[in-house]
């Protein structure tokens, strides 16, 4: 029920985190230039191959099956992963670049949360202002017994709701500024 096992670093580390701190590049520092460091790729699937290897001679590298099924293309899977299957060239390039644009403009906007939402909460527009330069600057919060009595002046520029750049003086002369800058 308890671990008993001192918790390190490494242990703590998600599949997705150590792969990615394996093949991630890492520089050595030599007079003035940035010399990277060779990447152990051998055990990187490359699957293009695995296609035109099987397209020219029906040959698949060790640990790679084909499925049999009623699909137009070829599926195919990985022994020493039960369950993963891939189907190359299943989009075109148009295809994956539409999915792409979707998953940068679409599929991050609220409801949908994404890694921000527990720092900054539902963020509008994110890839846009990102794409612009824009960044989010935190200021002060209103109190909260008086945020009804603050008015947005009918000149404040916005941005997905948000303003770009307003004072806000409250019945009381408490001055608040907002921003979001580029």
């Amino acid at each position: 029920m308890y671990r008993t096992d001192p918790v390190t670093e490494e242990s703590e580390r998600t599949a997705f985190r150590k792969a990615e701190k394996k093949y991630k590049i890492y520089y050595d520092n030599a007079k003035k230039k940035k010399i990277p460091r060779p990447v152990d790729l051998s055990e990187v699937i490359d699957f293009r191959s695995i296609l035109e290897s099987f397209k020219r001679s029906g040959d698949l590298p060790d640990g790679v099956f084909e499925l049999k099924c009623d699909f137009n293309l070829p599926v195919f899977g990985l022994v020493s992963r039960p369950g993963f299957y891939f189907i190359p060239a299943a989009l075109s390039v148009e295809e994956q670049c539409h999915w792409i644009r979707e998953s940068l403009t679409t599929f991050p906007q609220p409801p949908n949360r994404t890694n921000h939402n527990a720092i900054y909460g539902p963020v509008q527009d994110l890839f846009l202002a990102a794409k612009e330069g824009k960044v989010l600057v935190e200021e002060d919060k209103l109190p909260e017994n008086v945020d009804s009595e603050y008015q947005l002046p009918l000149c404040c520029a916005s941005y997905g709701g948000a303003p770009l750049a307003c004072n806000l003086t409250g019945p009381s002369g408490v001055t608040m500024s907002l921003s979001l800058t580029r």
